[in-house]
């Protein structure tokens, strides 16, 4: 299940990225400060392998940033870390998944899932969840003012 506009922007990423890979990683890089926060995808997810390796490069490059992913794209982390092992400290990636789902988590990532209605409170019961504060009403909107995401 994908929103039209969800699915427009991972075409749109995914052209970018695929059409100059060098010049794009160089413009991220670019674009990054030295120390703070930096999530990837807002909309959007991994593309392809090389991408993901880009992802870890430019995490290593700015060890002073906290980097963070939402993914779909389970089978690519779980091969890069097969085949590399751990993931930089500073890139805590979150495996994103609909409820009933199964996630293929041999690295015991972190989990996420998508829940609609409080009434799907009871399909969470023992997953080890984070929820995301947004519906709190002292809530600001910034994920910078709560992080929990950002820390792996």
């Amino acid at each position: 299940m994908r929103y039209e506009g969800v699915m427009n922007a991972y075409i749109k990423n995914s052209l970018l990225y695929i059409q100059d890979a060098e010049n794009t990683e160089k413009k991220i890089l670019n674009k990054i400060p030295f120390a703070g926060m930096f999530r990837w995808h807002v909309s959007g997810d991994i593309v392809s392998k090389a991408y993901f390796e880009m992802m870890v490069r430019i995490a290593k490059k700015r060890p002073n940033v906290l980097f963070m992913a939402f993914t779909k794209k389970f089978e690519i982390v779980n091969d890069w870390m097969d085949e590399n092992g751990t993931l930089p400290k500073n890139l805590n990636m979150i495996f994103s998944h609909w409820i009933g789902e199964t996630v293929p988590n041999p690295n015991n990532l972190p989990l996420s899932v998508v829940r609609f209605k409080k009434s799907e409170n009871e399909h969470l019961e023992g997953l080890d969840l984070i929820e995301c504060p947004s519906n709190d009403k002292d809530w600001d909107g910034s994920c910078s003012t709560c992080a929990i995401c950002w820390k792996p």
